[in-house]
């Protein structure tokens, strides 16, 4: 249909083709496996992205477990931590059946059980075996406010409070035992299986060698020390061999970011530009994106799309999406940040981090047993306290593994410590804000509808992740593990107090036990199940990836921009693996 695919009768030869779309997102997109006739069974090799070998999609049912590492070692452990964490939760569901069948029974609550419950609700502590008591003291009215504790309270014509009293026997030393008993396998097997994945991490690292193997990072190197030749001849005493490669990093973050910057709009432009412009050449290019404006203008636009330019555009064009920019603005956009990009590179810079790579491990370790020193004498340069040989200059030099090449972020290298917690105090009072404001939405939604709530909680912590993302953008992390663990710490302290404190805390100590949708037990029950349902629905419906493939892509106006919205969703598995972490400790906490 027309109002799907726009272009669809255009007479254009060089229009985008939502078939070869397709076929990209089949064949590049999604992972493939050799095939040969031989070992079509057993080969779960996977293929480069374009491969034009014999390929087939991996199957989502017979690929093992062990091919999953072709996708890196984190994917290989967190379907492995799944099912460990599924036979885990099955051993401690067993250890807690006797009490599950003592809470049903009718020696917890009387004639008939649990009976007049949900199934899911049979086997909790709810208790609806009750009888009316006069009560002297401690029974206010406020303490029975909301839910089935309502119910529980009366005035008498003379004055006198009357209460619903529980007749249910409390936890008695059978059923503490049976729950401590759960608690402490569920504890040290979680303990267990951390230590395993790391061991399993350090035996791949091992069967890997990577550049970090052979390097060291300077911390604290002389402001003026660029000559990478200096750097060169005082290393390779410590190592037999030669050092390989020298990185000397200065604090030119703010002329990195301008380059960056503009090869970003410049690549925006070439997407919108015919294939071959040669963006380096300004009459070439301010004549196609003269002819680009004129093919845009005469271009009919559907109501979707103008509606969609109206409302949510103008939102995508500020930082950090700068997306759906006109042709004309990325030039203006590329001139300026040419301009900024040239003056920045008059400026000075010093030194603030240098890389050595030796050509062995060796040479690596020598070079750190030999310039290993105190904190304290670092932090007073105490020269007395090394061996003239391991000065620089006369300089007591920190040195320190780096991180991997591809986690160290090269525009936020430098920044003052002082500076480094403002922002991480800033980010975290966000977070309490935004824990506030949940509290506050599912508490309203609570006193609506159970349903409504259970599902407001699921959302709210399915959204986090990509929330915490952008709160990030003002932090900054010298590499990638310090960002991920500030990102995590966030997600873990939002989902937790999400999804058991809050409701802890908004529920009277009257509501713990009964059945009613405001109360304890039946509430969290209705966290824990959309838990389980609504979250993975929503990370399987993709909405993102199908709005982008079926309403974005026939409305793009190159192939290669239309290829770009077939790339996938974006997914962490150690994100979610936090989350499933996080959701069994809530399951622990009520335990």
């Amino acid at each position: 249909r027309k109002f799907y695919n726009p272009q669809r009768d255009s007479t254009d030869p060089n229009k985008p083709d939502l078939t070869k779309a397709w076929a990209y997102y089949e064949h590049v997109t999604l992972a493939r496996r050799f095939v040969t006739d031989q070992t079509a069974e057993n080969t779960f090799e996977r293929a480069e992205p374009g491969e034009t070998a014999d390929t087939e999609l991996f199957s989502w049912w017979k690929t093992p477990e062990s091919a999953l590492n072709e996708w890196g070692v984190g994917v290989g452990a967190y379907f492995s931590s799944v099912r460990i964490m599924s036979l885990i939760l099955l051993v401690a569901g067993l250890i807690s059946l006797p009490n599950v069948l003592y809470y049903r029974s009718e020696a917890y609550n009387g004639p008939g059980g649990q009976s007049n419950l949900g199934f899911l609700l049979q086997g909790t502590t709810i208790c609806t075996n009750r009888e009316w008591v006069e009560c002297q003291e401690g029974c206010e009215r406020s303490s029975y406010r909301i839910g089935s504790s309502q119910d529980r309270w009366a005035e008498g014509l003379d004055g006198t409070t009357y209460v619903q009293r529980t007749l249910c026997v409390g936890a008695e030393m059978a059923q503490g035992m049976w729950n401590y008993g759960a608690l402490l396998f569920m504890t040290m097997s979680v303990i267990l299986l951390s230590w395993y994945q790391r061991k399993r991490e350090i035996r791949f690292d091992e069967d890997k060698s990577t550049s970090t193997d052979y390097s060291i990072k300077i911390c604290n190197p002389p402001p003026d020390a660029y000559d990478p030749d200096k750097w060169r001849d005082f290393f390779e005493q410590f190592s037999e061999k030669q050092v390989t490669v020298v990185t000397v990093a200065v604090n030119n973050e703010d002329l990195l970011f301008a380059l960056v910057m503009r090869r970003i709009f410049r690549n925006k432009l070439r997407q919108l530009l015919p294939q071959g412009t040669d963006l380096d050449n300004a009459a070439e290019v301010s004549r196609e994106v003269d002819a680009h404006i004129v093919l845009r203008e005469s271009r009919e636009r559907g109501c979707f799309e103008k509606l969609f330019a109206c409302l949510v555009v103008p939102i995508l064009r500020l930082p950090p999406f700068h997306m759906f920019h006109d042709a004309e603005t990325l030039l203006s956009k590329i001139d300026h940040w040419t301009k900024k990009a040239k003056e920045l590179q008059k400026n000075h810079y010093d030194v603030t981090n240098v890389f050595v790579t030796f050509e062995t491990e060796e040479g690596q370790r020598s070079a750190l047993a030999a310039l290993r020193v105190g904190a304290l004498d670092l932090a007073r340069q105490n020269t007395s306290a090394m061996a003239p040989t391991a000065l620089f200059q006369g300089r007591v030099l920190k040195v320190v593994v780096p991180a991997e090449p591809n986690a160290i972020r090269w525009q936020q290298m430098t920044i003052s410590t002082a500076r480094k917690y403002l922002q991480r105090l800033v980010t975290f009072v966000i977070t309490l804000g935004l824990i506030g404001l949940s509290g506050f939405v599912i508490n309203r939604a609570r006193t609506l509808n159970s349903l409504f709530f259970s599902i407001c909680v699921s959302t709210f912590n399915f959204i986090i992740p990509f929330v915490i993302k952008l709160l990030l953008l003002l932090e900054r992390h010298s590499n990638e593990g310090s960002r991920q663990k500030s990102m995590y710490m966030k997600i873990t302290l939002f989902r937790w107090s999400n999804s058991a404190i809050l409701t802890k805390l908004i529920t009277p100590f009257m509501n713990t036990l009964g059945d009613d949708r405001l109360d304890l037990i039946k509430s969290i029950n209705g966290v824990l199940i959309a838990e389980m349902v609504v979250s993975p629905l929503l990370r399987l419906c993709d909405m993102m990836g199908l709005f982008r493939k079926h309403v974005m892509a026939p409305r793009a106006p190159t192939q290669e921009l239309m290829n770009l919205n077939f790339t996938g969703m974006w997914s962490d598995s150690a994100c979610i693996l936090l989350c499933v972490l996080v959701d069994t400790s809530c399951v622990e906490f009520y335990v």
